[in-house]
């Protein structure tokens, strides 16, 4: 079994867009600087190089605690071990501020009706709750889980969900410069 692949640091400007000849767009994950595995690496190296019990504590702290807030789940705020969830609830924050053109907003108490008022299905909001919960229990446990899940909540809506995020991305290579663009103008 390969060990799982956990990005910590999901975010807007870690989202690449690929256009191909179709004119279809790829998302592409980058930036996997603090990822588990690399930081699984960095701190191997620093024990095998038999730094200091404290010298390698100091770093591992440092390491596991790095992250954007905006997209960190409450495990990963509280230092916590990295989990697949990690990634599940970045997702999920990412994905709203995608429906409501806004990389900036945080979700707050209206989140939900600011969806509904877009015709954001209902299917699909739950999904971003269910992303987003405080528990990691409660989350899809992985990717592949979520992906299978979005597969539904898109059946369930009447207009394509895929459609109303990406639809004015063509020009852009990640999705922080389109959005800022879109904003800006």
């Amino acid at each position: 079994m390969h060990p799982q692949v956990i990005h910590r640091d999901l975010k807007p400007g870690n989202i690449l867009l690929q256009h191909n000849t179709e004119g279809e767009i790829a998302y592409r994950i980058s930036d996997f600087g603090i990822g588990d595995l690399t930081v699984n690496n960095e701190l191997r190296t620093a024990e095998q190089m038999k730094l200091p019990t404290l010298m390698v504590s100091g770093l591992s702290t440092r390491l596991r605690t790095a992250h954007t807030t905006l997209y960190a789940s409450p495990q990963q705020r509280s230092g916590q071990p990295s989990h697949p969830t990690d990634d599940v609830y970045s997702l999920g924050v990412l994905w709203f501020q995608l429906l409501v053109g806004d990389l900036t907003r945080p979700l707050d108490h209206e989140w939900r009706d600011d969806l509904q008022m877009q015709g954001i299905s209902q299917a699909a909001i739950q999904l971003i709750a269910e992303c987003t919960r405080k528990n990691a229990e409660n989350r899809p446990q992985d990717g592949l889980q979520l992906a299978k899940k979005m597969k539904i909540a898109e059946a369930s809506d009447k207009s394509s969900l895929q459609s109303k995020i990406h639809a004015d991305y063509a020009d852009y290579s990640n999705i922080a410069t389109c959005m800022a663009t879109r904003n800006d103008g």
